[in-house]
């Protein structure tokens, strides 16, 4: 097997070219919020909790327009694999209404309603006051996001996989330079704190997102579609890529909202544990940056064979796929391990926190390589076949039934360590590898999808 993997220069180059844009793109994203994380961090545990928690919202719209995008890249591969473009401008279409008008609804509620969203998680009176000013300022940035996953995913699935990266590095420069400059006041700037850090990532989103579209029309790219093309659709149409794409919206969503209710069972037990979670969340970011890269370049891989009917090809691949990322998952869990002392280090926290900080993310070392198959399986080589009915029982349900149930009933009921509680969260990964890899085997997930 490990012969094949590497002496298959085909598989490795394809899923080099799809998988390594992805990965550098949302570490870059993922940096930027360790960038954002270490400066807020600099003003204090409740600051540090009070973004965090404000975070979850842009999380759960990151989550839901992965789920949407990344159902529609289902299509798109298996499309690009027959060179469907009239299909492709099409479904771009619908990704944008349907992330438009999603992002635009929470975007105004954000806004009007930040106190009562804040409530949600926190009791905490300080730590919905600062979260509240985040909220009214950063709300906008959530349209731009919405246009932007929808032409990164059908980019990436066409040929062109570099150029959403590249804007994305410029949108990390920006928002990094902005951060410093509006946080702390430098060089004559307001001092702006956790608001100068929501301004900064509204105007680095949506100068990004601008300047990617633009770019693809002026390159004529495969996207690059007329209005009308975009919106040229019927209903049958969408009917016949509504149940995969919904499947795939309904999983993630499902999988966001429980880790939502990670995040408010932390911050239930005390503002220290959700600070320490907050900082663990930024580090594991990073960490499946290259994961999720390397599952969505593996769904194009995979995708692409299925539109073209090789269908053993795609089971090899698929096999391919999980041997690297064993490897690989190895290497990065071992890094992490190291270098978990000195992340912690540079927070301006409590102890007390920082040695919470430190534990959380040496037991996420260990848990993260079981993750990283899990998310191979799940994310790149069953949903590419459209197995989204499947995935939804495994990757939500689980979740819901062994990881928040026993943190709840860890944290509120037997009120044990808040290590322990993160320790029985993560029963789930087990439960879930030996239910998925069975699946994987049975090649139920093998469809083709573009007719």
């Amino acid at each position: 097997m490990l012969y094949g993997l590497f002496s298959d220069r085909h598989f490795l180059k394809k899923l080099f070219i799809t998988g390594l844009p992805v990965a550098i793109e949302i570490f870059l994203i993922s940096l930027l919020g360790l960038v954002d994380n270490f400066m807020i961090g600099q003003m204090g545990s409740v600051t540090i909790a009070a973004v965090g928690l404000a975070f979850q919202i842009m999380f759960l719209l990151i989550v839901f327009l992965f789920g949407l995008n990344s159902g529609a890249a289902i299509f798109h591969a298996q499309y690009w694999g027959k060179r469907n473009l009239a299909n492709i401008h099409r479904l771009l279409g619908v990704s944008l209404i349907m992330g438009f008008a999603v992002c635009g609804i929470v975007s105004l509620a954000v806004m009007i309603f930040p106190d009562v969203i804040m409530r949600l998680f926190t009791a905490d009176r300080e730590v919905i006051l600062i979260g509240s000013s985040y909220f009214r300022i950063v709300g906008p940035t959530y349209v731009f996001m919405a246009v932007g996953f929808a032409f990164s995913f059908a980019c990436r699935c066409t040929g062109h996989p570099f150029l959403p990266t590249l804007t994305s590095l410029f949108g990390v420069v920006l928002n990094t330079g902005l951060n410093y400059l509006l946080i702390f006041g430098n060089y004559g700037f307001p001092q702006m704190g956790v608001r100068g850090a929501a301004l900064a990532t509204v105007i680095s989103n949506a100068t990004s997102t601008i300047l990617f579209v633009i770019l693809v029309y002026k390159r004529d790219l495969h996207i690059a579609a007329p209005v009308k093309e975009l919106f040229d659709f019927s209903r049958a149409y969408v009917a016949r890529v509504y149940k995969v794409i919904l499947y795939s919206i309904v999983t993630t969503m499902s999988w966001g909202f429980g880790m939502i209710m990670y995040n408010m069972i932390f911050a239930r037990i005390s503002t220290e544990a959700i600070a320490a979670f907050t900082i663990l969340s930024v580090v594991s970011g990073l960490a499946f940056s290259f994961i999720d890269g390397f599952s969505t370049g593996t769904s194009i891989v995979i995708g692409n064979a299925l539109g073209e009917n090789e269908f053993d090809r795609a089971y090899l691949y698929g096999k391919r796929s999980l041997v690297l990322v064993l490897l690989f998952s190895l290497f990065v869990a071992t890094v992490i391990f190291i270098v978990a002392p000195y992340i912690v280090a540079v927070y301006n926290i409590p102890d007390a926190t920082r040695l919470l900080a430190l534990r959380y993310i040496q037991i996420f070392s260990i848990i993260y390589i079981v993750k990283s198959q899990i998310s191979t399986m799940v994310n790149g080589i069953l949903k590419s076949g459209g197995d989204t009915r499947f995935i939804l029982i495994i990757d939500p349900g689980v979740m819901y039934v062994a990881g928040v149930l026993g943190g709840f009933l860890a944290a509120f009921v037997f009120k044990v360590n808040p290590l322990w509680v993160y320790v029985i969260m993560n029963i789930e990964e087990a439960i879930k590898i030996l239910i998925a890899f069975p699946r994987f085997v049975s090649k139920k997930w093998v469809n083709h999808l573009a007719d």
